[in-house]
């Protein structure tokens, strides 16, 4: 998942989920929606979410590894050097996309069932093709079985995190329209003002100085949060009067 600012100018700007989430836990804070114990509680959760994430990425990408036939160690998972060229002809300018709907929700006692869909689809760059993996060639669904799996549980978790960021900072007060927080944290292509971009620019750059702890720096490092960045393009789009759209 990731967080593309498209401004009127054409200018386009690509922040990842860890840096939109990190933000996200930020304003709660500064809302006092969050404790200061909380705020480090979940940055800290989520700095070892992104290194476990790591780990796991990194191991499949060695299974994954292939190389030319009878070449030692070459190998993986019987996986041949000709099957690997074919794979590389065929997604060639495409891309594995996973989008992930809520289709359901149910009360368990004291808790929430909630129930997602996930759907999984080989596009180009462009999005004008696409085709779900189950209709690929098989040597394609093969080769991504492991990695559809691992990926379709991803996002499943970042659908969820998302969803509870976003309903936290439904409860925040701002002099802006009521639904700030949703589209900014969503990615649907909601449309952010001028005025609501200096007023986001002005929280970052007045209001969250004091939750800059050691800690919370440190968890921030982890996640390469970009956040100097983003209030950077909230600046560009209110400077330049420019409403950007989030995909």
């Amino acid at each position: 998942m990731t967080f593309d600012f498209h401004f009127d100018d054409g200018r386009h700007e690509k922040h990842s989920n860890w840096t939109m989430w990190s933000i996200a836990m930020l304003l709660l804070r500064h809302y006092n929606i969050w404790s200061d114990d909380q705020l480090e509680a979940e940055l800290m959760q989520l700095a070892m979410r992104k290194t476990s994430q790591g780990q796991v990425t990194a191991s499949r990408k060695e299974k994954v590894t292939v190389g030319e036939d009878g070449e030692d160690g070459s190998v993986k998972k019987g996986a041949s050097a000709s099957t690997a060229k074919k794979i590389e002809r065929y997604m060639k300018g495409k891309t594995l996309t996973i989008s992930v709907e809520q289709i359901g929700e149910a009360e368990d006692e004291d808790s929430i069932v909630e129930a997602y869909a996930a759907k999984i689809e080989i596009r180009n760059l462009k999005n004008s093709w696409k085709v779900p993996l189950h209709e690929a060639p098989k040597f394609v669904q093969k080769h991504f079985s492991e990695t559809a799996e691992e990926a379709v549980k991803w996002a499943v978790e970042s659908t969820k995190l998302t969803k509870r960021l976003v309903e936290a900072l439904s409860d925040a007060e701002t002099p802006m329209k009521e639904d700030l927080f949703v589209r900014l944290i969503s990615n649907d292509g909601n449309v952010i003002t001028p005025n609501e971009s200096t007023y986001l620019m002005s929280i970052f750059m007045g209001g969250l100085k004091s939750l800059m702890t050691d800690q919370n720096l440190e968890s921030l490092e982890i996640l390469r949060s970009r956040f100097v960045a983003m209030v950077g393009h909230f600046g560009y789009a209110a400077g330049s009067g420019q409403n950007f759209k989030v995909y």
